[in-house]
């Protein structure tokens, strides 16, 4: 996944087959059929990222094809679009002092003012909201931190103290903002459902 966290999602898979070993065992038996403990450590260390994967994508196997366009889009937007206009690249992402992972940048974790621009792109809430969905599983697959660092200010009948909290920036309140806005700019129109009527066919 290091394409990925450099910012190609071509390697991601558009179909993945569900992993059959715990069929009909329990956990002990599917252990042993794995064989894990008599691999080699290089191979077991292969064995055990596939596993990893396996359990963050198992259970969007049906949508891997619109994941993979969702953090298309997401890459496109951060490293293409706003570089051509000249904005700077390096505040596109976060900082090292808001992520865990200090002295990387890269596409993951986003930055919550990309995640606010790029909003502003979409007409419909609800694939908002699966597009944001689709880069925190890209942060889970190249093991980036969702958390950022921020300052939360308390103020007492002595003194202001600041306090350091961590905070999911997919979960943070200028999001469900920017979704409500998404919602009420009135950009998005469903479309009626057509009926199908059954005609009686006569003789």
């Amino acid at each position: 996944m290091s394409a990925l966290a450099a910012g190609s999602a071509s390697t991601l898979p558009t179909s993945r087959a569900p992993s059959s070993l715990a069929t009909g065992l329990g956990p002990r038996a599917a252990l042993k059929k794995s064989g894990l403990q008599a691999m080699p450590q290089a191979e077991r260390k292969q064995w055990i990222e596939e596993a990893r994967i396996d359990a963050i994508l198992g259970s969007s196997s049906a949508s891997l094809k619109s994941m993979r366009s969702g953090i298309c889009c997401f890459i496109t937007f951060a490293g293409g679009a706003l570089s051509a206009q000249g904005v700077d690249r390096a505040c596109l992402f976060v900082t090292p002092s808001d992520s865990c992972q200090q002295g990387r940048k890269g596409y993951f974790p986003p930055n919550l003012d990309t995640l606010l621009a790029w909003s502003t792109l979409f007409r419909c809430r609800d694939t908002f909201s699966n597009y944001l969905n689709y880069v925190r599983t890209a942060c889970l697959l190249v093991k980036a931190s969702i958390e950022v660092g921020l300052c939360l200010a308390v103020f007492t009948r002595i003194r202001c103290q600041c306090m350091r909290m961590r905070s999911q920036v997919f979960q943070h309140p200028a999001l469900k903002k920017a979704k409500c806005s998404i919602e009420k700019s009135g950009r998005f129109n469903k479309r009626e459902r057509l009926w199908v009527q059954r005609c009686e066919a006569r003789c």
